[in-house]
C-alpha cells in the first residue's frame, strides 16, 4: 500500500485495483487515528500492515463515504474497536446486493449513521462529516478537514474520469452536489479523491462541470431521438478522449443516464436478494447444489424479476475467478439461460463459461445467440474472432 503525505498529519493510502486504485486517507496525532474509507477486503492485512506503521494498532474512527465494497470492505479488519460513522442508509446497502459475497462481520457495520452534517473534535482540530446525498449514490459522505485545509470527496468526485450513479443516485444530481462543493470549500482546499493518487483542487471540479454542462443535453437529446448507446458513446469529443478509465468510463456514464431518464418515479417493488441463498449454499455445496438451492428460495416465493439477471452474473463471474470454481460458475450460469432465456448478456457470459472449460462448439453457439439478440454486442463478435468465427 503506498503513502501519499498530505500535510504532517494526513496521509493518503492508496490500494492498486484492477482498474484504478482505491484511496482511503489517514489523519493522526495525539487522539489517534481517524481512517476514511478502508478500501477492499481483499487486501484487508496490507490496510492493517499500513495502519500499524504509522503507529497505531486500529483506528478511533471510521468514516465510510459511501457503501461500495471498495471503501467499507476493511471496515472489520480491526474487530470492534473504531467507531464506524456512515450516512444513515449505507448499514441497510452493506447487507444487501453485492456486500454478500463480502461475508462482512457485523464488526463491520457502521456505528453511527448521521442524516444531517456533524462536525468532531479529534486531534486538536475539526473535522467535519457532511452529507451529500442523491449523486454517486443516495447515501454520500465527503469528510472535512478545514484546520488543515483538506477535504475527502469519496466517489463524488473519484478522479478524473466519468463516474456513475448508484444504489439510488442519479446522474443529474452529479453536478448539482459538485457546485454545492465548489461553494462550500475554500479555494484553496487540497481535494483528495477516491480512486486518484495524489492532491486535487476545485479547478478539477470546474474542469468536470464544464463536461457535464456540455455532454448532458447532446446526450438527453441523443436519448430522446432514440440512438442506441453506442451512438451516444460516440458523442464524445476527442478533447475529452482522455477523460476515461478502461472497461467503463463514459458508456457507463451514459447507461446510467438512460436508466435516469426512463425511472418514472413510481416505487419499484422490493427485489429480494438472491445472493443470498446462493452464496449460503455455495460454502457447502457444488454449482448443481448451489442451483438446487436457488430453485427452493423461488419455490419458497423469491419473485425473480429482470434485474436478478445481473446479480446472477455477478455471483458466477465471482466463483468463476475469485473461487477459481469454473464448473460451479458454469452450472449457474446455464441455469441463468432457464431464468432469463432472451437476455443476450447472460448468452455472452454462458458462452464464456463453455470456453473456459474448453468447450468450445458451446461456447460458439452461446456467443451466436448473444448476438442474434444483440447485434451491437461487441464482445460476442471479438470472441467469435477468437475462437476462428468470421
Amino acid at each position: 500500500m503506498e503513502r501519499h503525505p498530505i500535510t504532517d498529519h494526513i496521509v493518503q493510502l492508496s490500494q492498486e485495483g484492477q482498474l484504478m486504485p482505491a484511496c482511503l486517507t489517514a489523519f493522526t496525532g495525539e487522539d489517534g487515528l481517524l481512517l476514511v474509507d478502508t478500501g477492499m477486503a481483499a487486501q484487508a492485512d496490507a490496510l492493517k500492515a499500513a495502519v500499524a506503521e504509522l503507529g497505531f494498532a486500529a483506528p478511533t474512527y471510521i468514516v465510510n463515504t459511501h457503501a461500495h465494497p471498495g471503501n467499507v470492505g476493511g471496515n472489520g479488519a480491526f474487530g470492534d474497536v473504531p467507531v464506524i460513522i456512515a450516512h444513515h442508509g449505507v448499514r441497510q446497502q452493506m447487507g444487501e446486493d453485492s456486500h454478500v459475497l463480502l461475508d462482512l462481520p457485523d464488526d463491520a457495520m457502521p456505528d453511527l449513521e448521521i442524516e444531517a452534517d456533524m462536525t468532531l473534535r479529534f486531534n486538536g482540530e475539526r473535522v467535519q462529516i457532511i452529507a451529500i446525498p442523491g449523486s454517486h449514490t443516495a447515501h454520500d459522505l465527503i469528510v472535512h478537514f478545514p484546520d488543515s485545509g483538506v477535504a475527502c470527496l469519496g466517489d463524488i468526485y473519484p478522479g478524473r474520469f466519468f463516474t456513475t450513479a448508484v444504489y439510488g443516485g442519479k446522474m443529474e444530481n452529479l453536478p448539482v452536489m459538485l457546485r454545492e462543493i465548489i461553494e462550500l470549500l475554500p479555494e484553496d482546499t487540497k481535494l483528495l479523491y477516491g480512486h486518484q493518487a495524489g492532491v486535487g483542487s476545485l479547478d478539477d471540479l470546474r474542469e468536470m462541470l464544464a463536461i457535464w454542462d456540455e455532454m448532458i443535453p447532446q446526450v438527453k437529446a441523443g436519448i430522446a431521438e432514440g440512438k442506441e448507446r453506442q451512438e451516444l458513446a460516440e458523442l464524445l469529443p476527442e478533447k475529452w478522449a482522455d477523460v476515461n478509465i478502461p472497461g467503463g468510463g463514459f458508456i457507463a456514464w451514459v447507461f446510467c443516464l438512460q436508466r435516469d431518464l426512463q425511472d418514472t418515479g413510481e416505487p419499484q417493488p422490493a427485489r429480494a436478494s438472491i445472493l443470498r441463498p446462493m452464496f449460503a449454499a455455495q460454502k457447502t455445496e457444488n454449482g448443481d447444489g448451489i442451483v438446487a438451492a436457488l430453485k427452493t428460495a423461488i419455490n419458497d416465493g423469491l419473485a425473480i424479476v429482470p434485474a436478478h439477471e445481473t446479480d446472477l452474473i455477478q455471483f458466477s463471474y465471482w466463483l468463476q475467478r475469485a473461487q477459481e470454481r469454473p464448473e460451479d460458475a458454469l452450472a449457474l450460469f446455464k441455469y441463468g439461460i432457464e431464468l432469463f432465456p432472451d437476455a443476450w448478456n447472460t448468452h455472452d457470459s454462458l458462452a464464456e463459461a463453455y470456453a473456459v472449460v474448453g468447450e468450445k462448439d458451446l461456447a460458439i453457439a452461446h456467443y451466436k445467440k448473444s448476438l442474434e439478440l444483440n447485434p451491437d454486442n461487441a464482445n460476442a463478435t471479438t470472441e467469435l474472432a477468437k475462437l476462428g468465427v468470421e
